[in-house]
C-alpha cells in the first residue's frame, strides 16, 4: 500500500534516532487532475457549492468508493502507486467586485511521521479514510493553516507569514498556503461530517508531536498540503490584500480548506 510505503521511505529520511519526530516524505511534483465543484466528502453525490482546484487519482468524481479509488487508471501525482485525492478551493484574484481571474498554482505535500521516538508506531492510512481541514465559512485564524508571501527567488529569505493571504504589498514568487492535517485516529469511523474522528496530538505547541489521547490512539503519518498561488502571474507588482477570494466567496483568508480521500 502507498502509505505503508511513504512510512518505510520517511522512517529512512530519518538519519537521527533522537529526531524522529522530524522524519519525514515529500512529493514535489503534484500535477493539476480537474477544477470541478465536486467534493465527495462534504457533497457526497451532488454538486458542490464551489471551485476546488484537485490533485491525485483519475478515479475522483462525486462519489468516493475506496475499492474504485485505488483502481484509478492514472494519477497526477509523479509517485503513480498514490491514488489518493488532495484539493483546496480554487482562489481568484478580484477586480472592483466584477473580475474574477483563477490564479495559477504549484502543489506539493510533506507526509510527516510526528512520532515521538524511533520505536513507536506509525500506521498506514486505514482503506477509506476520508478527513477534512478546516472551513470555508471561518472567519478567524485556523492556527493549522499558515500564509507566506515569497518576495525573493530564495524562498527562504524576506519571506512574510501570516494568519490570511491579505498581505499588504505584492508577492512576486507566490503565496504558499501550508495545511496540516489530523494524526490522530480514534481508529473505528473512516469518516464523521464533524472531522471528530481524527484529532491532533496532545501538544499544544505542535500540529504533530506528543501523544494522541486515548481517545484517539492510532498515530497516522500527517498530511502538510501545500498549494502556492500565483498572484503576480496577473497582477504583478500590485498589493494582493483586498484582491484575493476563495472559490466559495471568502475574502478574509480565513476560509481556507482543504479535503483528502484516501487512495
Amino acid at each position: 500500500m502507498f502509505s505503508s510505503l511513504l512510512i518505510a521511505l520517511a522512517g529512512l529520511a530519518n538519519l537521527h534516532g533522537a529526531a524522529a519526530q522530524v522524519a519525514a516524505w515529500h512529493m514535489d511534483t503534484l500535477n493539476l487532475l480537474t477544477i470541478e465543484r465536486l467534493d465527495p466528502v462534504v457533497s457526497p453525490n451532488q454538486v458542490s457549492s464551489h471551485m476546488h482546484h484537485i490533485v491525485g487519482g483519475s478515479a475522483f468524481g462525486a462519489s468516493y468508493n475506496y475499492q474504485d479509488q485505488v483502481q484509478s487508471s492514472c494519477t497526477s501525482a509523479s509517485i503513480t502507486a498514490d491514488k489518493s485525492n488532495y484539493w483546496m478551493p480554487k482562489l481568484y484574484w478580484m477586480d472592483n467586485n466584477s473580475t474574477f481571474v483563477p490564479l495559477p498554482l504549484k502543489a506539493r505535500f510533506y507526509y510527516f511521521l510526528g512520532r515521538n521516538s524511533a520505536a513507536e508506531p506509525v500506521s498506514p492510512f486505514p482503506e477509506g479514510l476520508r478527513m477534512l481541514l478546516g472551513d470555508p465559512n471561518s472567519k478567524s485564524p485556523n492556527p493549522n493553516f499558515s500564509f507566506t508571501c515569497h518576495i525573493n527567488a530564495d524562498l527562504f529569505t524576506g519571506s512574510i507569514m501570516a494568519n490570511n493571504f491579505n498581505f499588504g504589498r505584492d508577492c512576486p514568487y507566490g503565496i504558499r498556503m501550508e495545511g496540516n492535517f489530523p494524526v490522530c485516529w480514534n481508529g473505528q469511523d473512516l469518516y464523521k461530517s464533524d472531522n471528530s474522528h481524527v484529532v491532533y496530538p496532545a501538544d499544544p505547541a505542535s500540529a504533530r508531536q506528543g501523544p494522541c489521547p486515548w481517545t484517539h490512539p492510532i498515530r497516522l503519518p500527517q498530511i502538510m498540503l501545500e498549494y502556492t498561488y500565483m498572484p503576480s502571474s496577473w497582477a504583478p507588482g500590485q498589493t494582493v490584500s483586498g484582491h484575493l477570494v476563495w472559490a466559495n466567496g471568502d475574502t478574509t483568508g480565513y476560509g481556507i480548506h482543504a479535503d483528502f480521500i484516501n487512495g
